[in-house]
């Protein structure tokens, strides 16, 4: 497949390599949901992705979805295979919060900071790569100079889109080719991309579920060995607030530097 080919193939949301480029980035993302006992219909809490750093296996995500919702509920799940009536919750006592960056003062905001690493117990790490899989954050990653196609997208476990059973939360993880005009920001040692659009029927009523969602640039490009193309991708961005518009949506992300703060503070805690 030629770039060419590529880009034309890309121009249709509905072409099967947009679908493969969506799959290839939904594997590091699980939604997150918090429970009283197998008997109580189950909340959700928010989305995260699976991340491999210093040693050990993570769910990065936005603070606020730990310190609000999950650090208060006895179990914590996961939705690992999405529309299944059955999803795992755990103690949430095997999961050991690092709240890497969260607000001083007045509360949580739409400048934060607000990012956090949940660390997983190992005997939990074999279950989860059964069905998803975890973005190396010790590797060291650059655009890639190829001719081919560039897309992003924002990952989130919307509550909109949620069916919730005792078992569980139901229900895809969403998935949002994002053609949204880009602004960014830095206070300090943390950066800000706000991804804006007008709103229209495709988007949901709330994106409540999607702080912690990952935004991801994904590259599509021949495969010189084959006829078929390649998929390089590279963790931009955190979701953690949407600001309030009637006529518009704009969600804010931490952006890549944040998520380099992040794992600096995770390692210097380790030492």
């Amino acid at each position: 497949m030629t770039a060419d080919e590529i880009l034309a193939a890309i121009a249709s949301e509905d072409s099967e390599l947009s679908d493969a480029a969506m799959r290839d980035v939904a594997h590091f993302t699980v939604g997150l949901f918090a429970a009283d006992s197998d008997n109580t219909a189950p909340t959700t809490a928010g989305t995260g992705t699976l991340v491999h750093l210093a040693g050990h296996h993570h769910i990065l995500t936005a603070a606020h979805v730990w310190e609000e919702i999950l650090s208060f509920a006895p179990l914590v799940g996961f939705t690992l295979k999405e529309g299944s009536d059955r999803q795992p919750c755990y103690d949430r006592r095997y999961i050991i919060p690092s709240v890497l960056a969260k607000p001083e003062t007045n509360g949580w905001s739409e400048w934060g900071p607000d990012l956090a690493l949940l660390t997983l117990p190992e005997v939990l790490v074999g279950l989860i790569e059964n069905y998803r899989v975890f973005y190396d954050l010790d590797a060291t990653r650059s655009t890639p100079k190829v001719d081919g196609a560039e897309l992003r997208f924002l990952m989130g476990a919307v509550d909109e889109y949620a069916v919730h059973r005792p078992t569980g939360v139901a229900g895809k993880i969403a998935c949002f080719r994002m053609k949204f005009k880009d602004e960014r920001h830095a206070i300090g040692d943390y950066d800000y991309i706000d991804l804006t659009e007008e709103r229209h029927g495709a988007l949901p009523k709330s994106f409540k579920g999607l702080s912690g969602g990952g935004l991801w640039r994904e590259f599509i490009y021949p495969d010189p060995e084959t006829t078929g193309v390649k998929h390089y991708r590279i963790l931009e961005g955190v979701a953690f607030y949407e600001l309030p518009s009637a006529d518009t949506t704009t969600i804010r992300c931490h952006g890549p530097n944040s998520i380099v703060e992040c794992s600096k503070r995770y390692k210097v805690a380790l030492t």
